[in-house]
């Protein structure tokens, strides 16, 4: 059996999850913190849905104020039930 060694992906960019909860509190303070974000690796049976929206407006009477989604749906045996919700979550 080959030796694996060498092989595994670098990790030098992660994150702690304690770090990031803590930016994300300082981050609540801020008008408007700069989101950062990326996908990869797209299914390719296309069952697979994402929704990034950045700029979300909240309903009345907080509509001055926006928040991020992000979102991935798995269209287990079909796409359906993953388009009716990504076009459809936010609407209410």
């Amino acid at each position: 059996m080959a030796s694996r060694e060498g092989k595994r992906p670098s990790h030098e960019n992660l994150v702690p999850l304690a770090a990031l909860l803590s930016r994300e509190t300082r981050a609540a303070k801020m008008e408007k913190p700069i989101v950062r974000y990326g996908e990869a690796a797209q299914s390719r049976k296309g069952e697979d849905y994402l929704l990034i929206n950045t700029d979300t407006l909240r309903l009345p009477p907080n509509s001055s104020t926006a928040f991020s989604v992000f979102a991935i749906f798995d269209g287990h045996n079909g796409k359906a039930a993953a388009v009716f919700t990504r076009e459809n979550l936010l609407n209410h």
